[in-house]
């Protein structure tokens, strides 16, 4: 997964992915979850031999059946989906006591 980060707002543990198409880095958190993932994660090496993180987001049908295969095939690395970060950071959800208007 490379060199762990940590997270600036929460200090949670996350891993750097570079979206595609858009070349984006997305922090990433590092355990997998078919319920709230909604990347698809692979590993590209380039001819130097190093290692690169990308995801792709997915939606629709395609994320309704990824979701289903990541549920059936839990041990299956290349089933998994990925969560981003920004989703679940504790630091970014509303305190308890905010009131939304």
């Amino acid at each position: 997964m490379g060199r762990p980060a940590w997270c600036r707002e929460c200090r949670h543990e996350i891993a750097w992915a570079t979206l595609i198409p858009s070349g984006k880095a997305v922090p990433l958190d590092v355990s997998p979850d078919p319920e709230l993932g909604i990347y698809h994660r692979r590993f590209i090496t380039d001819s130097t031999g190093r290692r690169t993180s990308t995801v792709v987001q997915l939606s629709g049908h395609d994320l309704t059946e990824a979701r289903d295969r990541a549920r059936r095939y839990p041990a299956d690395r290349e089933s998994r989906l990925w969560v981003p970060h920004f989703a679940t950071c504790s630091a970014r959800r509303p305190h308890p006591t905010e009131t939304t208007r």
